[in-house]
C-alpha cells in the first residue's frame, strides 16, 4: 500500500498460468473498471500477470474496490491462478504438500535438474520434498530407473511408456506420495519435434501422462515445462 497526500492507492497482483494474455483479456472483459480501478496484464515467463490497483480519497473504499475487483477476476480466471504477489509456482506446491503432509520426488531428463533446483529452493523443502534423479542419456535412464534398454530402444526416450516408467522408479526408489517425471526434445539437433515433453504424474498409485507442445529456445521451453508439471501437481493437490 502506498499512501498520497489526496488519495490511496491499493494493490494487488494475481499471478496466472496456462491461459495467453489474449485469452485473459477476453475473460476480463466483464469485469467492470474506471478512473479509480485499473488492471493491466504483464507477461512473465511463463505466465501472465493481473495487477489490480484501486484508488479513493477514502481508503476503505479503495480496499472495497480492490476486493470487488479481486473477486471478480477470481471468478472468471479461476484455477489459472495459483498465487498472489511475489508467491512463486513452486512455493504455493510445496505449501500444499506441507500442509496436507504429502511427500514428492522427481525425475527428469530433458529439464536437467530444473525441477528439483527449483523445489530445493525453497527454505523447508525437506519435510516434503525426498528428492530427485536426473538423467539425460538413454543408457543413465535405464541405470538409475532400472528400465530395460530394450523398451528405451522399442518405444524412445521421449514416449509416454518410458514417462511412465520414470514416475513409477522415483516414486519406489523414495517412497514418495506424488512423483513428477518429464522427458522432452529441447534443441533443433534432435530433429523436427523440438518443443514435445512428456510430464508424468504418480498419485498414491497411479499414473497420468500428458503430452505438450511448448514454443520458443530451449531455456524458454525447460520454464514452460517445468511450471506445467507443477502445476499438475498443484491442481491434483487442490482436488
Amino acid at each position: 500500500m502506498s499512501q498520497h497526500p489526496e488519495k490511496y492507492l491499493k494493490h494487488k497482483t494475481l499471478k496466472t498460468f496456462g491461459l495467453s494474455e489474449v485469452q485473459i483479456r477476453d475473460l476480463l472483459k466483464g469485469v467492470s473498471r474506471g478512473h479509480d480501478l485499473h488492471i493491466r496484464l504483464i507477461v512473465n515467463l511463463p505466465g501472465v500477470d493481473i495487477c489490480i490497483t484501486a484508488e479513493s480519497k477514502v481508503e476503505r473504499i479503495a480496499d472495497s474496490l480492490l476486493a470487488s475487483a479481486e473477486k471478480s477476476i477470481c471468478n472468471q480466471i479461476g484455477d489459472n491462478i495459483y498465487a498472489f504477489g511475489n508467491e512463486t509456482m513452486e512455493e504455493v506446491v510445496g505449501y500444499l504438500l506441507y500442509l496436507k503432509q504429502y511427500s514428492l520426488s522427481i525425475a527428469e531428463s530433458c529439464t536437467g535438474g530444473l525441477l528439483s533446483n527449483l523445489m530445493s529452493n525453497i527454505v523447508g523443502c525437506s519435510f516434503y520434498y525426498k528428492g530427485g534423479i536426473t538423467a539425460c542419456d538413454a543408457d543413465a535412464v535405464s541405470l538409475l530407473f532400472n528400465i530395460p534398454k530394450e523398451s528405451i530402444e522399442r518405444y524412445g526416450l521421449v514416449s509416454e511408456r518410458i514417462t511412465r516408467d520414470m514416475a513409477r522408479a522415483i516414486s519406489s526408489i523414495t517412497q514418495s506420495n506424488f512423483a513428477l517425471s518429464i522427458t522432452g526434445i529441447m534443441g533443433s539437433e534432435e530433429g523436427n519435434e523440438v518443443g514435445m515433453v512428456w510430464i508424468g504424474l504418480y498419485s498414491n498409485g497411479q499414473i497420468t501422462c500428458r503430452q505438450f507442445f511448448f514454443p520458443g529456445e530451449r531455456y524458454e521451453i525447460k520454464i514452460r515445462a517445468a511450471y506445467t508439471a507443477f502445476d499438475i501437481l498443484r491442481k491434483e493437490l487442490l482436488d
